[in-house]
C-alpha cells in the first residue's frame, strides 16, 4: 500500500473533510489515504492556509 498514486480529487476531498472537522483517523477509514499522509497534508494545508 505504500506506493499509491494520488489524484487531485483525493487531496481535495481530504482537505474538504478536514475543513468539516473530521479526524485523520476518520479520513483514513474512508479509504482515501492513510493517517500519516493525512497528517502531512494537514500540516501543509494549515501552513498554506487552505483550512
Amino acid at each position: 500500500m505504500g506506493n499509491w498514486k494520488f489524484e487531485m480529487y483525493q487531496y481535495r476531498q481530504a482537505i474538504m473533510r478536514m475543513r468539516l472537522g473530521e479526524s485523520h483517523r476518520a479520513i483514513a477509514r474512508s479509504g482515501s489515504m492513510g493517517r500519516e499522509k493525512a497528517s502531512a497534508l494537514s500540516e501543509v494545508a494549515s501552513r498554506e492556509r487552505w483550512l
